[in-house]
């Protein structure tokens, strides 16, 4: 799958699932990100075709379910805490699920506003809302939420939806948030309940994997090796992902220097850039 999207003045392609990665034959764009789930160990050896001058080559971890098991089998592969909170928010806490399969402008706004406030308190980067519209616009973008039994809205997840997986892209909740604070427990739960709610749904529609989005491979950085736990409370098995930004222009020439900088140092980076490095040796030998 391929969008295309703005960032300001910068033209952005972005390439997911199997597809023939063919960057020449994309036009108009400043920066090509392409992102490619690696399963096995023979599509592993993506990573180290990597075109040094012109990209940025990242070797992340995620997250996956097997969503071709039986939703008992499933359910049995969560660890026991997680599962005691999915059932008791099922069970007890009169939740709501709504899934989105072909939002809105304004529905994707009014989900931007409740992820922006998330992101300001977190300090992590805001939404992209243009490129949320380009996937709504190849039917390829999901967004669910979880509402008490007031309607209010505690957690919200947006999905990419690839066709082999429901990819996890942003997901926010009221935990951090002042107004009208519910118990911190609950929306721990809601957000457990909407995961589970989420896997079976994309089971429904045919996808072989379910992506938590990620797994932070840097163990000094606690909030984040706590958000690892949480991922991790739902079972699943570990696996990479191959992300190359690719420059097209002399724009996203400049941009790709900015992101080297930025990522010089990061776990992703230095193994991909070690992998490459071995790649290399061994094709000298």
């Amino acid at each position: 799958m391929l969008i295309k999207y703005r960032r300001g003045l910068l033209k952005i392609t972005e390439i997911f699932g199997t597809e023939l990665r063919d960057y020449h034959s994309v036009s108009s764009t400043d920066l090509i990100i392409d992102t490619k789930l690696l399963i096995s160990p023979v599509q592993n050896t993506a990573v180290k075709k990597i075109d040094r001058k012109n990209s940025l080559n990242l070797y992340n971890q995620t997250l996956v379910i097997d969503l071709q098991k039986e939703n008992e089998v499933l359910f049995k592969e969560i660890h026991k805490n997680t599962k005691y909170k999915i059932n008791r928010a099922e069970k007890r806490d009169q939740l709501n699920y709504y899934e989105l399969t072909s939002p809105t402008n304004k529905q994707i706004k009014k989900f931007a506003l409740f992820f922006n406030k998330f992101a300001n308190h977190k300090r992590i980067p805001r939404c992209i809302m243009s490129k949320l519209k380009a996937l709504r616009d190849k039917q390829a973008l999901v967004i669910s939420y979880i509402t008490n039994k007031e309607q209010q809205v505690i957690c919200y997840h947006v999905h990419i939806l690839d066709g082999q997986q429901g990819f996890l892209l942003y997901s926010a909740s009221l935990r951090y948030s002042k107004d009208h604070l519910p118990e911190r427990n609950l929306i721990g739960r809601a957000n457990r309940y909407l995961h589970w709610k989420d896997r079976l749904s994309f089971k429904k529609k045919g996808c072989m994997w379910y992506n938590f989005g990620g797994i932070c491979i840097d163990e000094n950085n606690q909030e984040t090796q706590n958000i690892n736990r949480f991922k991790r409370g739902f079972g699943g098995t570990e696996v990479h992902e191959d992300k190359k930004t690719y420059a097209k222009s002399l724009l996203g020439k400049i941009v790709l220097i900015i992101f080297r900088w930025k990522w010089r140092n990061k776990p992703e980076h230095v193994r991909a850039r070690n992998l490459a490095n071995s790649f290399q040796h061994s094709h000298h030998l």
